[in-house]
Formats: C-alpha cells, structure tokens, sequence
C-alpha cells in the first residue's frame, strides 16, 4: 500500500493590530510567503488574547500602541502562558516607540518592525516585513525537524576567561534579528572590569539604539552607550554601534 506524504505543516498566525489598513497591509505581507497560514485577526489586545486561547497561534504580529490592552499589556499577560506564540512587534519611528518595543523585546517579542509614514507607508511595511517573516519562519520549521544544541558561553566567547592579559584586544559582535534578546542574555554574564572594550553592531532604526543602549545597562554591570563620531573605546566600556534599516 502506498501512504500519501502528509502536507509540510504550517505555522499558523495572528495579525493584531487597531488598524484595518494595518491589518490588510500585514495580511498581503504574509500571503506571499508559503510556510504560513493566517488563522485570524484581532483589533484590540482584549480580543487578542481571546484568539491566542481560542486559536493557539504559533505566530503573532502584534502593534503596540492600541486601545483595550496594548501590546505590551498583552505580553504581560501571556508572559506566564507554557505554550505562546512568537510574536514580531509593529512600532512607531519614535522614542517613545523605541522604549516601549525594548520592553517587547524584553517580555519576549523575537523582533520588531517600524511602521514608515508617507504614501508607500503601507508598501514599505509589506517590504520590511515578509522577509523578517519567511527568515522566522524557515528557522522555526527547520528546528522542528532538527535535535537541538545547547551551546554553552564559553565555546560562543572563549576568549572572555583570558581578558587578564595586558595585550590590546577587542571584542566586536554583530547581530540583526533576535539580538536585543540575545545581548541581554549574553552581556549580564560579563564583568564591570573587563579589560577590553566591545563594540556591538546592531541593525536597526536610529531612534531604537539609545532605548537598547538605556535597556542593556539596566541588566549590565558594564558602560554601555552609543557610538559618538571620533571617540576612543575604553576598557570595559560597550560601544553601541548602528546600522541603519533602510
């Protein structure tokens, strides 16, 4: 007897956001990409956390700033939930926009997209977003069909048990997606009297570095502040650097 190949699973997701043009623009975002299924929409964080119990999402497009419960309400919330979705926030260009998607970020969000302003604002969000998406989405299912590894800090940074030594060094790291996360868990671990200095690249908005740089030295025992043109890194001091989204 010859058993047909069961259909590649796909992940499903929820779009919530107060905007209906929002919602339509994310929706045509995810459309193009095949390893997802829309399941359904939310306008308010009340009514989605209604859906996360109703529909148990494995993805979640949350806006932050919305009435009812706004998203970072809504993290809170499922904050303590065993089994809850990745989320990628939508946030205003603003600082307020940038401290509020760092407490995403803090409460779990695995990345988070601006929303732009102008007559392709809606465009440029479908193009921001699908391939922060399809990338989330390659990873998830890939790890589903692999063992996974936990790697400990000291094969990720063998060099941080030698930092006694008086020879120049520097410790330079370059994240993208995920690396809010990944530096909060990773910088804590260092000392306030490490001998080198760091330089961190991190791609994204400008207005975004100061609340990540602000949101690092909480945790930190470390100088944490972003780069200014033509100083000189010290030891024990983390440079912020920036790489604009584009």
């Amino acid at each position: 007897m010859i058993h047909p190949v069961p259909a590649p699973r796909k992940l499903r997701t929820l779009i919530v956001d107060d905007t209906a043009l929002y919602r339509r623009a994310v929706a045509d975002a995810l459309s193009g990409i095949p390893d997802l299924e829309l399941i359904g929409t939310a306008s308010n964080g009340r009514l989605a956390l209604t859906k996360l119990e109703e529909l148990q999402p494995d993805l979640m497009t949350l806006d932050i700033e919305m009435p009812e419960l706004n998203g970072i309400e809504v993290l809170e919330a499922i904050s303590s939930w065993r089994k809850k979705p990745a989320v990628i926030v939508l946030s205003a260009l603003t600082v307020q926009g940038g401290n509020l998607t760092m407490r995403a970020l803090e409460l779990g969000a695995f990345d988070f997209v601006t929303k732009p302003e102008g007559v392709r604002s809606l465009e440029i969000l479908k193009e921001s977003l699908a391939p922060r998406i399809q990338a989330f989405a390659e990873r998830a299912l890939a790890r589903e069909r692999t063992q996974s590894v936990t790697i400990p800090l000291q094969a990720v940074c063998p060099v941080a048990p030698r930092l006694g030594s008086k020879a120049k060094r520097l410790i330079v790291m370059g994240v993208s997606t995920g690396g809010p996360q990944a530096l909060a868990q990773v910088l804590p671990l260092l000392p306030a009297d490490l001998s080198v200095p760091i330089l961190i690249v991190q791609h994204m908005p400008p207005l975004f570095t100061r609340a990540l740089a602000e949101s690092l030295q909480r945790k930190c025992a470390l100088k944490i502040k972003e780069a200014e043109d033509g100083e000189s890194v010290r030891p024990a001091w983390l440079i912020l650097l920036l790489v604009e989204d584009r």
